[in-house]
C-alpha cells in the first residue's frame, strides 16, 4: 500500500514545490500584474478528495515515461532560475481554468490518487520529478490523506499569461515553514511558490513549479517576492 505521506510529498514537489504570509508593506504588491480568482473562489480551500475528477494516466505510459528508481538512488537536483517570469493578468477564462487544475492537483493529493494527480501535469512536467519508486507502480487501492492532515491551499494569485504562452500564478498552501530573517528574528510563514502551466487541450497542466530565485548565488524566497495576496 503507497503511504500517503509520498502522495503528500509529490503535491509538494510539483504544485507547491517549495512555498508566506509575510505582514511586509508591500503585501499586496502579489494582486498587482495578475489575475485572481472569482469571490466565488474562497480561499483558505481544503480541496476534498471528491474533487479528483480527471481520469488516471495509465501505469505503463508513466513508468516509460520517467522510469523506476534504484534504491537508494539520489532524486535529480532541483534548478532555479532567476528571476519570476512576468507576463500580463489572465483573462477571466484562464484565471478559472488555473484555479481549477490547483484545486484538483491538491484534491488528487488529499485522495491519494497518484495516477490521477500526475494526469494533472505536463510530460515535461513529469520529467522534472525524475524516477519514481517502485512503489508508485504496484497499482494498489489509493489511500486518502486523513482530514485533519489534507493540504490547504491558502491562497491563489497574480494569474498572468507569461510571453511564452503558457500561464503562472503564486500558490500557498497551509503548511507551516520557520524562515530567519536578517535580523536572525524567526517567522512561522506559509509555503509560497510560482506555478507554471501550460495549455493541452481544454485544460491547463501543471509544468513546473519553484520557491526560490537565484542571483548571483543567493536565493530569494517567492514569498519574499511577492508578498501576501490582499484580503
Amino acid at each position: 500500500m503507497r503511504h500517503a505521506g509520498s502522495i503528500a510529498a509529490i503535491v509538494s514537489g510539483l504544485v507547491l514545490a517549495t512555498m508566506v504570509v509575510l505582514g511586509s508593506p508591500d503585501a499586496r504588491a502579489v494582486n498587482q500584474g495578475g489575475g485572481t480568482p472569482s469571490a466565488g473562489t474562497a480561499f483558505p480551500m481544503t480541496p476534498d478528495p471528491t474533487e479528483c475528477l480527471i481520469e488516471p494516466r495509465p501505469i505503463g505510459d508513466v513508468r516509460d515515461l520517467i522510469g523506476v528508481a534504484t534504491p537508494g538512488a539520489e532524486p535529480p537536483q532541483p534548478t532555479f532560475p532567476a528571476e519570476l517570469p512576468s507576463g500580463t493578468a489572465a483573462d477571466d477564462e484562464t484565471v478559472a481554468g488555473v484555479t481549477r487544475t490547483i484545486v484538483e492537483v491538491v484534491a488528487c493529493g488529499n485522495s491519494g490518487e497518484f495516477l490521477r494527480l500526475l494526469a494533472l501535469v505536463t510530460d515535461e512536467g513529469l520529467s522534472r520529478l525524475g524516477r519514481l519508486p517502485a512503489e508508485h507502480f504496484l497499482g494498489d487501492p489509493a489511500t486518502p490523506v486523513a482530514r485533519e492532515e489534507r493540504t490547504v491551499i491558502a491562497f491563489v494569485s497574480r494569474i498572468e499569461l507569461l510571453d511564452d504562452g503558457r500561464a503562472g500564478a503564486v500558490v500557498a498552501i497551509d503548511d507551516a515553514i520557520y524562515a530567519t530573517g536578517p535580523s536572525g528574528d524567526v517567522t512561522i510563514r506559509d509555503r509560497v511558490m510560482y506555478v507554471i502551466l501550460a495549455e493541452q487541450g481544454d485544460r491547463w497542466l501543471i509544468e513546473e513549479s519553484f520557491e526560490t530565485v537565484v542571483r548571483d548565488g543567493r536565493g530569494f524566497d517567492v514569498a519574499d517576492l511577492v508578498g501576501t495576496p490582499a484580503p
